[in-house]
C-alpha cells in the first residue's frame, strides 16, 4: 500500500472511527491492563513468499529506530491483536489500513527478514507481520515522517526492529496469576520477564535474542501502575540506540511466543527467563508460597 492511498480517507471516516480505534494521539496512558481480546478460533494462514514492497527502518523524530514502509511512512502495531491475529477490520481498519499486497514484504536494512510475514485477514487480503505483529498505517500520516498514530489510546504504537511496541511512557502495571501469583505486565496486560544472566541495569539480549524476547521499549519515563514501586523503575540504554525499561536493576522484556494478554509461555524457559514479580525479583513456583502478597 502506498502512502498516497491515505489520502483518501476522509475526515468523517477519522471521526467516526477515532472513538473504537484510538483516534487522539495525545489520550492518557492506562495504567490498569487492558481486558484481552477473545481467543480466536483458528489463526489465518501464515504466507512465506518474498513480495516487491519492504518494510524499512527510519530514524526520525524522537521515537528512534522504528519500521516504516518504502516510502518511510510510519507503520505500527495494535496492542489489541494477538500474535499473527488482526483484530482490527471494518471502520478500525479504516482509520488504520493494513500494509496489504499480496506476499511478504522484502527486508530493508536493520529489518530482519525472518521476521517477516504475511496473514490472510477476514477479507481474504494479506497483511504484513513483523515478529507475529500485523502491521498499519495511520490515515492522519500524511508526509513520510509523520507519526501521529503513536500511543493513540494508548493502544497503537511505532514498531521497534524487534518487533515490539515503541512505547512514550510505558505504563509498568502488577497482575495476579493463578498460579505465579503477583507479576509485572504492562498497559495491554502482557506479561514482562527478566533474565537472570543480565547484569544490573545492563541487557546482553541482542540480535536474534531481541526478537524472541523484544525488550520493553521507552521514548520517556515509564509510568507505574497499582502494586508497582515506581522507585524501581528507571531505564537504561541499549547498543542500538533505544531506550529499555528497568525494574529493580532488571532489563525487563516481552516474549515473542505469547499470543494474547495473560499468557506466560515464556516462564522457565532455559532457566533464565522467569516472570518478574513486583520486588523486581523471578518469580518462580518455588518463591510464590513465600510471597506476602500473593
Amino acid at each position: 500500500m502506498k502512502h498516497k492511498s491515505l489520502l483518501l480517507v476522509s475526515g468523517l471516516i477519522l471521526l467516526l472511527v477515532a472513538a473504537a480505534c484510538g483516534g487522539s494521539a495525545t489520550a492518557e496512558p492506562a495504567t490498569q491492563p487492558a481486558a484481552a481480546s477473545s481467543e480466536p478460533t483458528a489463526l489465518p494462514t501464515i504466507n512465506t513468499a518474498p513480495g516487491s514492497a519492504m518494510v524499512a527502518t527510519t530514524r526520525e523524530g524522537n521515537l528512534g529506530t522504528h519500521l516504516v514502509d518504502g516510502d518511510r511512512m510510519t507503520l505500527y502495531l495494535y496492542t489489541g491483536d494477538a500474535r499473527n491475529v488482526s483484530n482490527c477490520t471494518g471502520g478500525c481498519a479504516s482509520a488504520w489500513p493494513p500494509l496489504t499486497g499480496a506476499v511478504i514484504p522484502s527486508a530493508g536494512e536493520e529489518v530482519t527478514a525472518g521476521s517477516l510475514g504475511a496473514i490472510t485477514r477476514d477479507d481474504g487480503s494479506s497483511q504484513a507481520v513483523y515478529n507475529g505483529w500485523p502491521l498499519y498505517y495511520y490515515s492522519g500520516d500524511q508526509t513520510p515522517g509523520d507519526a501521529n498514530g503513536q500511543d493513540s489510546r494508548w493502544v497503537w504504537f511505532a514498531v521497534s526492529t524487534s518487533g515490539g511496541p515503541i512505547q512514550t511512557n510505558p505504563a509498568v502495571n502488577s497482575a495476579v496469576h493463578p498460579e505465579l501469583g503477583a507479576i509485572l505486565v504492562e498497559a495491554s496486560g502482557r506479561t514482562l520477564y527478566l533474565r537472570t544472566s543480565d547484569e544490573p541495569q545492563v541487557s546482553n539480549c541482542s540480535g536474534g535474542c531481541a526478537l524472541a524476547w523484544p525488550p520493553l521499549v521507552a521514548v520517556d519515563d515509564p509510568a507505574a501502575g497499582d502494586g508497582v514501586d515506581g522507585d524501581l523503575l528507571d531505564t537504561i540504554s541499549r547498543e542500538d540506540g533505544s531506550v529499555q525499561v528497568t525494574y529493580n536493576g532488571r532489563p525487563v522484556y516481552y516474549y515473542a511466543l505469547d499470543e494474547k494478554p495473560g499468557d506466560t509461555n515464556g516462564q522457565g524457559v532455559g532457566d533464565v527467563w522467569f516472570t518478574a514479580s513486583t520486588a523486581g525479583e523471578a518469580r518462580t513456583l518455588e518463591n510464590v508460597a513465600a510471597d506476602d502478597d500473593y
